[in-house]
């Protein structure tokens, strides 16, 4: 046991000295771009839900999740694995020995060894590439060259089977020259064991896969738990199923329909039934089938692109916001007519009580002077009389226009007028503050374009 515990160490070692490929300045600036982009993005709809441009049921958390976060992140994984852009990934899931290798080795025509211990609890990518090449990448993101005598530590059969390596690395990528792998992209996910272990890594490798094989191990059919993990984690993505072991069935057709009728009671929709045994002529028939299938699922494959995602993510926002701007512009525009319209009825009214006003005090002062001018020392005046009556008439009548002038300055409509003025500085500062989120998402997008 001290030996194998030596050599293992020895191997993890060298394995762990490996040389390191670093991340190129392209790379990192564009994953600072991404960290960048969300932060704006994310922002500009917070300074939109402030400015109450957004519905009353519109739920913030988790559109920023759905729509923001969660495909920057896939920007940020196909920049750090490229072979996930354009074609379609294919993720590869199973219990242990459920001749997943096998059935790799039929599709890439390749020779990967097989065994039937539980192997390394890492998620594989299996690439377009050169030949053989290996590579794993840490939990730090560092890229270590793997050696084929290295690569040993991780496999349980000659390895520690409790090892955690899960916790220092994150995934392996193997390349190979077949043609396939022009148009698709391999991971072979860790076996989950009966209880379903290895499950996170699985999972995790899930998020990326735009289409299943799962591998059920006919003898053993399919459990009630395998049910719940599809349902639980297949999601939308196709699902196709391998039957393998078919040659240690005793009868194929009884055991390929009961896992049917299971799949089938359960709602899972399965695109396609492939069987797998040791015979030359079911591997040569599967190697058949299953290739032509998955170059038509290629073939057919939409592939999910994060940047036109994140752009239509900003369009939407820079629709709503251009919209809400023209409400706001309109209500200003409205509020300005009024508050225009008040202020003439105001200043009318208000220029008539100070013209009457002034005839009032122009009267007052020619009836000052008529007594002082004209009736002087005086005990009758007729003239002086009549003019003074003249003008207290006029003072009269005049009094009584000022005082309807003072009547019709409406004091409610001056309240009003306060209270539409501030309404629209309101209306004025969102619109300012929707061109800034505008201007912010503009240049967004100019880099986009």
């Amino acid at each position: 046991m001290a030996n194998i515990n030596d050599n293992f160490l020895n191997r993890l070692i060298s394995l762990l000295n490996s040389e390191v490929r670093t991340k190129t300045k392209e790379t990192r600036e564009a994953e600072e771009f991404c960290d960048a982009l969300k932060w704006k993005l994310t922002r500009c709809f917070e300074e939109t839900l402030k400015i109450d441009a957004l519905s009353d049921d519109f739920e913030l958390a988790p559109f920023i999740s759905e729509h923001i976060n969660a495909p920057i992140e896939r920007m940020k994984l196909q920049i750090e694995k490229p072979w996930l852009k354009s074609k379609l990934t294919i993720g590869l899931l199973g219990h242990f020995n459920v001749g997943k290798t096998t059935a790799l080795n039929l599709i890439l025509s390749e020779n990967l060894p097989t065994n039937e211990d539980e192997n390394t609890a890492l998620a594989a990518y299996l690439i377009n590439g050169n030949q053989g090449e290996m590579s794993i990448v840490t939990k730090s993101g560092q890229t270590l060259a793997l050696k084929e005598e290295d690569s040993k530590v991780l496999d349980y059969a000659d390895g520690l089977k409790k090892f955690p390596f899960a916790r220092i690395f994150d995934y392996i990528v193997k390349e190979n020259g077949s043609d396939l792998l022009n148009y698709l992209t391999f991971i072979d996910t860790p076996g989950l064991g009966k209880n379903l272990e290895h499950s996170e890594p699985t999972i995790s490798a899930l998020k990326v896969c735009d289409a299943i094989i799962w591998f059920i191990k006919t003898p053993n059919s399919i459990s009630k738990k395998d049910i719940e993990f599809l349902k639980e984690n297949i999601g939308g993505r196709s699902l196709y199923i391998v039957l393998s072991f078919i040659d240690d069935t005793a009868d194929p057709e009884k055991a390929t329909s009961v896992i049917k009728e299971r799949l089938n009671d359960a709602d899972i929709k399965v695109n396609e039934y492939f069987t797998l045994g040791y015979s030359n002529e079911i591997q040569t028939q599967f190697s058949s089938e299953i290739i032509s299938c998955l170059k038509s699922a290629a073939d057919n494959h939409d592939a999910y692109n994060p940047y036109a995602h994140i752009y239509s993510v900003i369009n939407f926002l820079e629709n709503l916001l251009t919209e809400y701007k023209k409400n706001v512009t309109e209500e200003y525009n409205k509020l300005d007519k009024s508050t225009d319209n008040l202020l003439d009825a105001y200043r009318t009214s208000r220029q008539t009580f100070v013209t009457e006003f002034n005839t009032c005090c122009r009267i007052m002062s020619n009836v000052v002077d008529t007594f002082n001018d004209r009736c002087a020392g005086a005990t009758f005046c007729g003239g002086a009389s009549n003019a003074i009556c003249n003008l207290l008439n006029s003072y009269q009548s005049s009094f009584r226009r000022m005082s309807e002038a003072d009547d019709a300055i409406d004091y409610n409509k001056l309240v009003e007028f306060g209270r539409e003025t501030s309404q629209m500085n309101f209306f004025n500062l969102r619109g300012k503050q929707a061109s800034e989120i505008l201007e912010d998402l503009q240049s967004i997008k100019n880099i986009f374009d």
